[in-house]
């Protein structure tokens, strides 16, 4: 599902206008990207946890070249999904 699509069937189950759906849908998409740049977790009940979790730097070979490449640590999201939600798509 794209975020057009979601879009539209928020807009149609809430029976509001799409510009009003869209607003809603960027003000929680950019929510959750302010609290993971503070590296704060955001957990949303019954649908899962979004994590930022640091990734260690390290040495890798390219398979194909085997070449050594180092890369540098960083952070990473981390989405674990609810109990909820995995008994939901099973």
């Amino acid at each position: 599902m794209k975020k057009e699509d979601l879009i539209f069937e928020l807009s149609k189950k809430m029976n509001i206008r799409k510009i009003f759906a869209k607003d809603y849908i960027d003000t929680v998409f950019e929510m959750i990207s302010e609290g993971l740049s503070e590296s704060r977790s955001f957990i949303l009940s019954g649908f899962g946890t979004f994590l930022v979790k640091k990734r260690s730097a390290r040495t890798y070979m390219n398979p194909k070249t085997r070449a050594k490449v180092y890369v540098e640590e960083k952070n990473i999201v981390q989405f674990i999904p609810s109990k909820k939600l995995l008994n939901k798509i099973k």
